[in-house]
């Protein structure tokens, strides 16, 4: 996920913060991987039902996540002070029911995807404390080629993500990466 100047609609490398007057250099959400538990459970191992609206062909998967867990920027002192990460990820998949039940051996071609996060501010903002809340609202969708992604997100992948050129191996058991494990990498020299 790039994020763009709202006026010019250019990629923003840096961010002029309105609360601390400080130009803060902007980290592109570059999280390698991004796993998750099973889709077919929640997050507490209850099955997820798909929901139907009517008699359509249209099915859809709701799921919300609650994240509550040590900030990866904190010290070993979280406990005392406080520094949690809490946030809510919400999902809505989007098939089409008869290729879901005739495509069980294989991917579906046409799949829609919403998500929102509610969060804190993001770590390169530089907000520390201060009050204040991100609200990130995003649709997808599957493409069978990464080369149909609209510009600039296209060349930022030719020029300088190209391992989203590929998906990722399943049974990938890696550690989740967040924008907060990747922006302490961003930090190591």
């Amino acid at each position: 996920m790039i994020y763009l100047d709202p006026e010019t609609n250019e990629i923003l490398e840096t961010w002029n913060n309105p609360w601390t007057d400080q130009t803060n250099t902007v980290l592109t959400v570059a999280n390698d991987p991004v796993n998750t538990s099973p889709m077919w459970a929640d997050t507490t191992g209850a099955n997820l039902d798909f929901q139907t609206f009517g008699n359509t062909n249209t099915v859809f998967l709701t799921t919300t996540i609650p994240l509550f867990y040590p900030n990866p920027l904190g010290g070993e002192y979280q406990s005392y002070v406080g520094g949690q990460y809490h946030a809510m990820e919400m999902f809505n998949f989007v098939a089409n029911r008869a290729e879901l039940i005739t495509l069980l051996d294989r991917d579906s071609e046409e799949v829609a995807v919403s998500w929102s996060r509610i969060s804190p501010w993001l770590p390169w903002m530089e907000m520390g404390d201060r009050p204040g809340e991100l609200v990130f609202h995003a649709a997808s969708t599957r493409l069978s080629d990464w080369q149909q992604l609209p510009e600039p997100l296209k060349s930022q992948i030719a020029e300088n993500y190209a391992l989203y050129q590929d998906p990722p191996p399943l049974g990938d058991d890696r550690p989740n990466q967040t924008t907060w494990t990747n922006f302490l990498e961003s930090l190591q020299p």
